[in-house]
C-alpha cells in the first residue's frame, strides 16, 4: 500500500512539474484554498463559553480552529453551489 502511494505521488509530482500549464492551475487552486482558510480563520472568533470534551476543557484557540473549519466549509459549499448554477445558466444560454 505504501509503495503504491509513493509511486502515485512520484508520478503526480513528475507530471505536475513537466507541464507548466498544470502547475499554474494547481498553484492558483492552492492559493485560493489557502485564502479561504485564512479568511475563515480571521472571521471566526474564539468562544468565551467553556466547552468540555471527556472532562477536558477546550481552549480558545481550539474553539477558533473549529469555527474556522466550519466557516471554510460554508464558504466552499456556497462557492460550489454558485459555480454549479453559473455553469447551468451558461449551458442554457449557449444553445
Amino acid at each position: 500500500m505504501i509503495i503504491t502511494v509513493l509511486f502515485v505521488l512520484i508520478f503526480v509530482l513528475k507530471n505536475l512539474f513537466t507541464n507548466t500549464a498544470t502547475l499554474k492551475n494547481t498553484l492558483i487552486s492552492v492559493g485560493v484554498f489557502a485564502a479561504v482558510l485564512i479568511i475563515a480563520y480571521a472571521v471566526s472568533g474564539g468562544d468565551a463559553t467553556p466547552y468540555f470534551y471527556n472532562g477536558i476543557e477546550a481552549t480558545s484557540g481550539e474553539s477558533q480552529m473549529v469555527g474556522a473549519g466550519l466557516i471554510a466549509f460554508y464558504i466552499l459549499i456556497a462557492s460550489a453551489a454558485v459555480i454549479m448554477l453559473l455553469s447551468g445558466v451558461k449551458k442554457l444560454t449557449n444553445k
